[in-house]
């Protein structure tokens, strides 16, 4: 299980329980002022690579899952006006993308998805470390709490639906994502909605998932004798 998974879990037996859930972890200490302009901009790049450097180093020491989860809490509260900052302006910067990644590990989803989706938008990548792009990676982040939410019986959206449409490649501005995680969203799809009583746009979405590799067969028969 997911960083993210495993967080929200723990949230979420917490609240059924009437515990109180646990503060963030206090952020580090905040990153000094940098002026405008082309200096400001290089001085302001100087200090969050500084700071990110420290703060990367603390996270690292942290075994804990919880322990990581609420210490990126608090990174998100200090790094937040610093996002903004870098998005006004259009300056580049590694924060964007671990930015993203804290959002999406303590289950955060609509800002995870919002921020996500201004990234995919504006080319911003994940820093080197990670091995996926960015779309891929936000694709799979949604696709992995997804499947959760309609295995608890729960709906996936309105987040699903959100990535979905870039994801199956109709809309304005398609992702260019792998086929296996397109399949991925299109057998989700179809079974949520064969579990929703739609067994003829289930089977729609089960063809496509069958067409793209994705091991959907049983589902696909269920949909279909559904619909006969």
């Amino acid at each position: 299980m997911s960083l993210m998974l495993q967080h929200q879990r723990t949230v979420r037996e917490q609240k059924q329980a009437g515990q109180d859930v646990a503060p963030s972890a206090p952020a580090s200490s905040a990153i000094g002022p940098a002026p405008a302009g082309l200096i400001g901009t290089q001085q302001l790049a100087a200090l969050l690579d500084k700071a990110l450097a420290v703060d990367l180093a603390k996270l690292k020491e942290v075994r804990s899952r919880e322990g990581k989860a609420d210490l990126k809490d608090g990174l998100l509260e200090k790094y937040a006006g610093y996002v903004t900052r870098l998005q006004d302006s259009g300056q580049r910067h590694d924060l964007l993308g671990w930015f993203l990644v804290w959002l999406f590990d303590t289950g955060k989803l609509g800002r995870a998805v919002a921020h996500g989706l201004w990234c995919v938008a504006h080319g911003v990548t994940l820093p080197d470390r990670f091995a996926r792009d960015l779309p891929t990676f936000v694709a799979d982040a949604i696709l992995e709490w997804a499947e959760a939410e309609v295995e608890a019986g729960r709906t996936p959206e309105p987040y699903f639906t959100q990535i979905f449409a870039p994801a199956d490649g109709l809309c304005g501005t398609p992702w260019n994502l792998p086929d296996e995680v397109t399949a991925k969203f299109y057998r989700l799809r179809g079974l949520w909605l064969l579990e929703d009583g739609k067994p003829e746009l289930a089977a729609e979405a089960l063809e496509v998932a069958l067409d793209m590799g994705a091991k959907v067969k049983t589902a696909l028969a269920q949909a279909r004798k559904k619909v006969s």
